[in-house]
């Protein structure tokens, strides 16, 4: 699990400091640009240093079961119900985060497409598309409580297991886990309710979320192309770069979280697993809030440039670093 730990290091640490660059730029650089829009590209950054900092303090790995999967903390510091608590706050912390993103769409839609309703997202009400959000956070967050939690009968059923295969006692560890169905008298299946309905209601949600973003991102296409006769250059040129971002933003969660986590939530209704790749949701989803700011920074022109012009600059001499401040005066650092 070393390597796993070092995946959730590398994306808690990559992701503050390139979210912090990335809401700096949004600050200096993007009110011009965007407008409004800066606001949701903001709470956005917000959200991804806020997911992984809940990721690392969860530290969480994956098992699967036969027809359960189970998300356990392997940190230590956490009593077993304050545990089972974070355990819930990082699965809903995911569904908030997708959420998210689908109203970083929304807006876009809204603002290329349906212009007439701009004005109900005015000033601070644009923090209204945030409320299903939230909605969506608790939502999932009660599910995985409702559902999900870790129970005696999932204890002992991870009991050997755990033992074995973690050197860990399933009645200490803080876990959550839906456990589909038991065999019966006849090794029939007999599912089980809650554990069943809580996963396909959050598999929905991500459904639901991904359709979405899949229908903005096309009518913005769409329009796009459209009104690209009729547009001025520069904005065209703008639009452009967003859409890009957006695009992009949209193909790279797929592969590192939609598809992993709905893969992992699905397979043990077929009691089926991921074997050796058991692990890749968590490292994957560790990772991306790490590279999102970077798309974000590489798509824009200006954020590009900002960057670009920084690192110019600073030239690395043989006798130390130099710096070069924009009136060509140099500090020597030895």
């Amino acid at each position: 699990m070393i390597g796993l730990h070092i995946f959730h290091y590398a994306g808690f640490f990559g992701a503050q400091i390139f979210n912090t660059v990335l809401a700096i730029l949004i600050v200096k650089r993007a009110g011009k640009l965007f407008g409004s829009y800066r606001h949701v590209m903001f709470v956005f950054t917000f959200c991804s240093m806020l997911y992984s900092a809940v990721e690392i303090i969860a530290q969480p790995v994956l098992y699967m079961k036969g027809p359960m999967f189970v998300v356990f903390l392997d940190n230590n510091v956490f009593s077993q119900g304050i545990g089972n608590v974070v355990a819930c706050l990082h699965c809903g912390t995911f569904g908030f985060l997708i959420s998210v993103f689908a109203a970083q769409f929304f807006y876009r839609y809204i603002a290329l497409c349906r212009q007439s309703l701009l004005s109900y997202f005015d000033g601070y009400k644009i923090f209204l598309i945030f409320i299903p959000c939230v909605i969506t956070y608790i939502l999932w967050f009660e599910l995985v409580v409702w559902g999900m939690s870790a129970t005696m009968e999932k204890r002992i059923y991870l009991k050997d297991d755990f033992k074995n295969m973690y050197e860990s006692d399933s009645m200490m560890i803080s876990f959550i886990a839906p456990l589909y169905w038991n065999n019966g008298p006849n090794r029939e299946k007999v599912w089980r309710f809650k554990d069943a309905a809580s996963a396909l209601v959050c598999t929905g949600i991500i459904g639901s979320l991904t359709t979405l973003i899949c229908f903005f991102a096309l009518r913005i296409y769409l329009k796009m192309q459209k009104e690209k006769g009729h547009m001025s250059k520069r904005t065209l040129e703008l639009n452009r770069q967003l859409y890009i971002m957006l695009s992009i933003q949209t193909i790279v969660p797929f592969i590192t979280m939609y598809i992993p986590v709905g893969l992992f939530i699905v397979l043990p209704f077929f009691d089926m697993g991921l074997g050796a790749y058991v692990n890749y949701p968590s490292a994957s989803m560790s990772l991306y809030p790490a590279i999102e700011p970077l798309i974000a920074i590489y798509c824009i022109k200006d954020f590009r440039k900002t960057i670009a012009n920084f690192f110019r600059r600073v030239r690395v001499g043989p006798n130390g670093i130099s710096v070069y401040s924009t009136s060509g005066t140099q500090m020597a650092i030895k």
